[in-house]
């Protein structure tokens, strides 16, 4: 499993394409966060980067790569097999009926014991 350096906080950057996960341009990152991977009402018109993206960066970061943009948690397993080390979510907790609900349902997607 992955051990973050002991500095007190993590340092991540925002990704959009594989090749921005390449070792150079990571130096001193603790986590990457690569989307949008599917449509998302958050970036409406935008292109979405496909799960295909996910297995890429994976492959070629040295960090952790997290999955965002229109993540349900049907969609989780599919990423992690893909390589993901986990996901970013938004509208799937804040638009949901029941918020507490919703992250259990990731919670329990990604096997996390809370």
């Amino acid at each position: 499993m992955y051990k973050p350096p002991g500095r007190g906080f993590l340092v991540g950057k925002s990704i959009h394409a594989p090749r921005q996960a390449a070792a150079p341009a990571v130096g001193g990152l603790d986590y990457l966060v690569l989307g949008s991977v599917y449509e998302t009402a958050s970036h409406p018109g935008g292109r979405p980067i496909g799960a295909g993206a996910v297995a890429e960066a994976a492959a070629a970061a040295t960090v952790p790569v997290l999955a965002i943009g229109g993540v349900g948690p049907g969609r989780v397993s599919g990423l992690l097999a893909r390589g993901a080390h986990g996901v970013v979510v938004k509208s799937g907790v804040w638009g949901a009926d029941d918020p507490a609900r919703a992250v259990t349902r990731y919670l329990d997607m990604l096997h996390v014991e809370g």
